[in-house]
Formats: structure tokens, sequence, C-alpha cells
């Protein structure tokens, strides 16, 4: 089977070798008709450069201008975010520092407290009648609601200070937030 094989590839070989003696087996072909020139002027338009190369090329560089211009803005908006929780630290320490310094000012207002309140204890135990008593507690009570009046005052305006020093790299932050995007 195998040399049967090995015959025909021989034969075909053979053949193709030889086309006397295949076109004598064959019949010839036949003569093509002219085409029109309507055709032929189509046929050379394709036969000529094609513009799609250059349409490909200029869509590889937009795509290529498009990838590049987005890897900016996104690497824009990265430093953005970074930015911004810079920012945030940044107020969580300021936060920070004004609520230790606002506790040490509770504390020195609570030591202040206690000893006036060991002092009006002694001046209580040293009244010897009723009225003078009651003008003690008179005095007390005057002195005791402007001191309250003053710490509460006094706090309330650190309390706003601290406020608007946290806000402030926020509000900076999103103020060049805001340009940068007025500006893409």
């Amino acid at each position: 089977m195998a040399d049967e094989a090995k015959i025909d590839i021989e034969a075909v070989e053979a053949a193709v070798a030889t086309p006397e003696a295949s076109a004598s087996e064959a019949p010839a072909p036949k003569a093509r008709p002219a085409l029109k020139t309507k055709k032929t002027a189509a046929a050379k338009k394709r036969a000529a450069p094609s513009k799609k190369k250059d349409t490909t090329m200029t869509t590889d560089t937009t795509e290529k201008t498009l990838y590049n211009d987005m890897f900016a803005r996104s690497v824009d908006f990265a430093d953005l975010g970074k930015g911004n929780i810079e920012a945030m630290v940044e107020a969580g320490k300021v936060l920070t520092t004004g609520m230790q310094d606002l506790g040490r000012t509770y504390v020195e207002d609570m030591q202040g407290a206690v000893e006036t309140m060991q002092d009006d204890a002694k001046k209580m135990s040293s009244v010897t009648s009723p009225t003078e008593l009651f003008q003690l507690q008179g005095e007390l009570a005057r002195r005791n609601v402007d001191t309250a009046v003053a710490n509460t005052s006094r706090n309330i305006e650190q309390m706003m200070k601290l406020a608007n020093d946290m806000f402030a790299p926020l509000s900076t932050r999103a103020s060049m937030a805001m340009d940068k995007v007025r500006a893409a």
C-alpha cells in the first residue's frame, strides 16, 4: 500500500514536471474576455496604497494620546486624593492638639474650683451669725456665677478657634481641588 502511494506521488510529480503531457490530456483553458475599463479602474484603486493604513495609524496615535491623557488625569486624581488625606491628617493633628489644650484648661479650672471650694468651706465655718451666713452665701453665689460665665465664654472661644484651625487645611484643600476640577 505504501508502494501505491509512492507511485501516485511519482505520477503527480511527473505530470507537474512535464506540462506538455498534462496539457495534451487536459482541455486547453479558454481565453478570458477583456475586462471593461470601469472594472479595471476599480481594480487599480484596490491595488493602490490604501488610506486604511493611515487611518489605522491615526487611530492608534489617537488611542495612545487618549490613554496618556487618561493616565495623566488618573495620576492627578491620585495626587488629589493623596492631598485630601494629608489635609485630613493635618486637621486631625490640629484637633488632637486643640483637645489636649482644652483638657489642660478644664483640669486647671477644676483645680481652681477645688481650691476655691476649700476656701469657701473655711469661710463658712468661721461664720458666727445667720446674717453673716446669708451675706457670705450671696457673695459666693455671685462670684461662682461670674466665674462660670467667664469660663464658659472662654471655652466657647477656644472651641470656635479650634474648629476654625481644624477646618483650615480641609477648606484650603477643597479650594485647591475645585481649582483643579475647573482647570480640567
